[in-house]
């Protein structure tokens, strides 16, 4: 009898991000131009939009792009960071970042170089970068419009005349 532990089914890291994405409520991609607001009680907001797809040479007309920007206090200023594009495929139910800038240095790295050349070892990293950010995001409870909010309405006190 052979080892079960070959047996397993196995997501390889593009299907683990669309899942968590899923679960986040960043995908599906039903329109090209919406974009969404994540948040999570005490923590800043996360920001998904639709922008046009990077000519990459390599993808399926099909597949959309988003970007996700995070925002965070940083001695009174707002700012974004990190700001990453990631590329949807939802027939094949995966996820593939394709750039990242940081907040450091504020420059973009690039997955794919000249001539849409695929540079694995960043490639590799943007996407467990992805999966971490992705991970921390659930953990945190950041979801779609289910931020509990409490509405405060003004009720008169009662001014004791039915003693």
């Amino acid at each position: 009898m052979g080892n079960p532990a070959f047996c397993l089914p196995t997501r390889n890291i593009y299907q683990d991000n669309y899942q968590l994405a899923m679960e986040l409520g960043i995908v599906p991609v039903s329109d090209n131009k919406a974009s969404l607001t994540l948040k999570a009680v005490n923590c800043m907001d996360l920001h998904v939009m639709s922008i046009d797809m990077p000519d990459t040479g390599v993808h399926h007309k099909s597949v959309r792009a988003r970007l996700m920007t995070h925002l965070f206090d940083v001695q009174g200023n707002i700012v974004k960071t990190p700001e990453m594009v990631i590329l949807i495929d939802e027939a094949n139910s995966i996820i593939e970042a394709y750039s990242l800038t940081r907040g450091e240095n504020a420059s973009t790295d690039m997955v794919y170089g000249e001539q849409c050349q695929t540079q694995l070892s960043e490639l590799n990293w943007q996407n467990k970068f992805l999966n971490t950010w992705l991970k921390n995001l659930k953990a945190r409870g950041y979801s779609v419009g289910r931020l509990t909010t409490y509405c405060w309405r003004y009720e008169p006190m009662p001014t004791g005349q039915g003693r």
